[in-house]
């Protein structure tokens, strides 16, 4: 591809880059290759019977516990941009459709307008994360954003670019600054931080992405969280699609700015967040059609290309990590590289995408794009139609209800 992919990417407008705040996609131009080959699995046998005979210890009278889902259901909701009742509806969704976690854009500039820790800084997102614990879920924070005070005067585009990321020293010192504020702030109440969204494509990171800035900008995060609260997880960012050269290229980044620390400090990250986009094709499809060459080394747009991944940090004796499906999805309307499929091939393929990671035991969290349709995503995405305070469930909400449960 060599550099078409960042000359697509950066071929987005500013109202283009704000209308995808909070989700990225991946441009698919390859929608006249081959026909794909489908991937297909073979069923395990079941276990004897016999084999596994043991006594019950559940006590009389009190039925069996059922064990928790092995794999977290998460969904997204931006609290900030919406009244607290729609919110509450949008948690009461989410319950319904079995999420164990939620997750949240964190936006620096939104927070901190005008300079750090305004008076009332937190008030608003410290309403949605009580209500959100108080349902006994769990939180995820991306932290995204980069105010205009906080930015190097010289940064070309600033004024323009809600997606240029702090790479500067004294950026990263401001940057550092207000994620400890965040941390300290919710000790104990977000299990993962995502740094930033997206990182390896020109829309989320302007104006080129850039592997090494990518690497100061994960260890500036990961030293400052695990100092504030040492319980909680940094999440590697989603990046688009399966971007094994990014990945790989950020590692070797960190191992030659960051020599003595590097290796102990695990790469700055404890889990991968992992954006699998495959345009609108099953996720059961894996061919070589939709491995290729991009600026960082091989790109997989196949669903299962995040074994890919995991295939990378094993070689840099990372393999116990975990990987989290951060953001995944299919539209009903269609988009750049994404053609619209029905609301009942959605839910098939989101039924199909989970049967895979499901058997997987290193992806742990599984986030469907998106539940709603807001400013900052198109309606064909959601899987509630319509609007507050009238949302009807369609096929693939249905369909995300009903995976992992338990019986």
């Amino acid at each position: 591809m060599g550099n078409t992919r960042r000359r697509r990417a950066a071929g987005f407008g500013v109202a283009a880059a704000l209308a995808l705040a909070y989700v990225g996609f991946v441009v698919v131009t390859n929608a006249d290759r081959a026909p794909a080959v489908v991937r297909t699995t073979t069923s395990v046998p079941a276990s004897s019977s016999t084999a596994r005979s043991t006594t019950p210890t559940t006590l009389p009278g009190k039925p069996p516990e059922k064990p928790p889902p092995r794999l977290l259901k998460d969904v997204s909701i931006f609290p900030l941009a919406l009244p607290r009742a729609e919110w509450e509806q949008l948690l009461q969704y989410a319950q319904r459709a079995g999420a164990s976690v939620v997750s949240t854009a964190v936006d620096w500039a939104e927070l901190e307008p005008a300079g750090p820790a305004p008076v009332g800084e937190f008030a608003s997102l410290d309403q949605f994360v009580s209500a959100v614990r108080a349902r006994g879920l769990r939180l995820r924070f991306q932290l995204i954003g980069f105010p205009q005070w906080a930015r190097d005067p010289a940064a070309a585009g600033s004024a323009a670019a809600p997606w240029l990321a702090p790479v500067a020293p004294d950026e990263l010192a401001l940057w550092e600054a207000f994620v400890s504020r965040v941390a300290i702030h919710y000790r104990g109440q977000v299990s993962w931080y995502e740094v930033w969204n997206e990182p390896n494509i020109s829309s989320f990171w302007y104006p080129l992405p850039n592997p090494a800035q990518y690497a100061d900008l994960l260890q500036a995060t990961w030293v400052t969280v695990h100092h504030a609260d040492p319980a909680a997880e940094v999440m590697f960012a989603g990046m688009s699609t399966n971007d094994v050269g990014f990945l790989q290229q950020t590692y070797d980044a960190v191992d030659e700015q960051f020599p003595g620390t590097a290796k102990a400090d695990h790469h700055f990250f404890d889990i991968l967040g992992v954006h699998p986009y495959s345009g609108s094709r099953a996720p059961t499809v894996d061919s070589t059609t939709w491995v290729f060459p991009d600026d960082f080394g091989v790109e997989n747009q196949n669903f299962v290309g995040f074994e890919q991944l995991h295939t990378v940090m094993a070689q840099h004796g990372e393999g116990a990590k975990d990987e989290y499906l951060s953001e995944f999805g299919y539209t009903t309307t269609g988009f750049t590289g994404f053609p619209p499929i029905s609301d009942a091939l959605r839910a098939e393929y989101l039924r199909q995408a989970w049967a895979i990671v499901e058997k997987v035991p290193y992806v742990v969290g599984f986030s469907w794009y998106c539940l709603y349709a807001s400013p900052f995503t198109g309606a064909g995405w959601a899987i509630l139609d319509g609007n507050y305070p009238d949302w009807r469930l369609t096929a693939t909400y249905q369909a995300l209800a009903a995976v992992g449960r338990t019986t």
